[in-house]
């Protein structure tokens, strides 16, 4: 019985950081599989041969931060990219979750927030969704070039400087800029965008193929420019927007009937931001960080990520393995 459970068994295949593995909890993801007895997976060296870890049925990963590093021009990562793509080149058959065109389109934060502006342009969904005003600054080198190229995309103070890049070693490291002499702190080249009063809560909308999960989050204060009286303030994301987070910029200025009232109208809103903007986005495994615009109203999202850590989905192991037996179409 044990023989033939064995051989009915699809071969899953994926690549991920040591980090990755300990933040999505690849252990327990592990021994679910071997309960179930319905997966086999394997832990893909691309130091190594593909051809002697195979075959598979489905690949996974999240090699975000190896694209990035390979556009900063890491010989080491590139060459280990370029075993990947072609090993995947070579074998069509293989299930791919999810394209490696797909991720890196939406590496450089630049692209990831224009492909996303041009989505809501083409549905009836911009009314009540938007990316806030966002521009790349390229250098610290003259003050007034960097205020004309914010004037010109209609980013005010205070704003988020975001690295580029939105992978790697330092695109966790952000900062709000107050004010116009915080210009000369900032690091480049950055994406600067308006921030956004939003009553400190964050959401995060997670997918799982067709699967949707409202998460909130802690997120920014609400910030008044005069009574700031930093220029600027450097934080790491995890600082103000993990459940446990606390610090004296994620403060929450909202009571609980108006916070309720807010999860409310999104939950309302979710569902075409779910069929008209996700498809789009050719991702399976994939998280949008969504704030709700405190004057306007309006919905906006501020970043894109490709396989997050569903920090907050109840049962994500069960949710994630039924998602990929189902792209096996092996029920």
């Amino acid at each position: 019985m044990f023989q033939e459970s064995r051989q009915n068994m699809k071969v899953v295949g994926y690549v991920m950081s040591e980090k990755k593995y300990g933040k999505f909890c690849m252990e327990s993801f592990h021994e679910l599989c071997r309960k179930e007895q319905r997966i086999e997976l394997r832990k893909i060296d691309l130091k190594l041969d593909l051809e002697d870890q195979g075959p598979f049925n489905l690949i996974f990963h999240k090699v975000t931060d190896l694209v990035a590093s390979v556009r900063e021009g890491n010989i080491e990562s590139q060459r280990l990219y370029s075993n990947l793509k072609n090993y995947l080149k070579n074998h069509p058959e293989i299930t791919v979750i999810d394209s490696l065109e797909s991720i890196e389109r939406l590496c450089h934060r630049l692209d990831q927030l224009n492909m996303v502006r041009e989505i809501i342009q083409h549905t009836d969904l911009s009314s009540s969704l938007f990316v806030p005003n966002y521009v790349e600054l390229l250098s610290t080198d003259d003050r007034e070039l960097n205020k004309t190229m914010l004037s010109e995309a209609g980013v005010n103070f205070p704003f988020v400087s975001k690295p580029s890049l939105a992978h790697g070693t330092y695109s966790h490291l952000l900062a709000v800029v107050v004010k116009e002499d915080g210009l000369d702190s900032i690091h480049t080249p950055c994406v600067a965008q308006q921030f956004v009063n939003h009553q400190g809560i964050l959401y995060k909308l997670y997918m799982i193929g067709n699967k949707s999960y409202l998460i909130q989050r802690p997120s920014i204060k609400d910030i008044n420019c005069k009574t700031f009286q930093e220029s600027v303030i450097n934080f790491h994301t995890h600082q103000v927007s993990k459940k446990d987070s606390s610090s004296t910029l994620n403060q929450v200025d909202c009571n609980r009937e108006n916070c309720s009232k807010a999860q409310q109208i999104i939950e309302e809103t979710i569902q075409g931001i779910v069929q008209q903007i996700i498809p789009k986005l050719g991702l399976n495994l994939v998280g949008l960080d969504i704030i709700l615009d405190v004057y306007s109203g309006k919905y906006g999202i501020i970043d894109v990520n490709e396989f997050p850590g569903y920090d907050g989905v109840v049962d994500k192991h069960r949710v994630f393995m039924d998602f990929l037996l189902d792209k096996l179409q092996f029920k």
